[in-house]
């Protein structure tokens, strides 16, 4: 694959008439900082970030971790965030999903969004394969990933990998 085609992040991914990706930038990060304020506990762990964890904290851990980064926005209005970490061009990538606020979720709108950034990940030629880490007891994260055509590929003590072809 070509380098070029995979350094072509698009800024925004329409994933329905009011629901997009919006690129995180040094300039969108307070917006982050505020939904993971606002966020629960559990959302938190679920991301793989101790409980406890400030959302400054968070917010530069992200930094750190993810190659990069949207916001989700639902009718204009920022609703959770989707990661892209350990990406090896052109084969594989891992995402992190998550929807802050609760009474956006169990909408479809996370299917929504996984649908047009798989799209994307096709057409531009990004990486065959997008990868899940999901920790053993968050049921709810398990059954979204399968509903969404993931499979269990390895389990480790705590986590397990599902993998997708986009």
């Amino acid at each position: 694959m070509p380098v070029f085609r995979a350094l072509k992040i698009p800024k925004r991914i329409r994933a329905g008439d009011d629901l997009e990706l919006k690129l995180l930038t040094v300039r969108s990060w307070p917006l982050l900082y505020k939904l993971l304020k606002e966020a629960d506990v559990a959302v938190i762990k679920n991301l793989g970030f101790p409980g406890n964890a400030s959302p400054l904290k968070i917010v530069l851990l992200s930094i750190h971790l993810f190659s990069w980064a949207y916001i989700i926005r639902y009718e204009d209005k920022p609703i959770g965030m989707l990661g892209i970490y350990h990406w090896q061009p052109g084969v594989q990538l891992f995402i992190t999903l998550a929807v802050f606020k609760k009474k956006f979720r169990n909408k479809g709108l996370g299917s929504c969004v996984l649908k047009a950034l798989t799209r994307h990940l096709r057409a531009a030629d990004i990486c065959i394969h997008v990868l899940v880490e999901v920790k053993k007891d968050n049921v709810r994260g398990l059954n979204f990933w399968k509903k969404n055509g993931f499979r269990v590929i390895q389990e480790a003590h705590s986590t397990i990998i599902m993998k997708r072809e986009p």
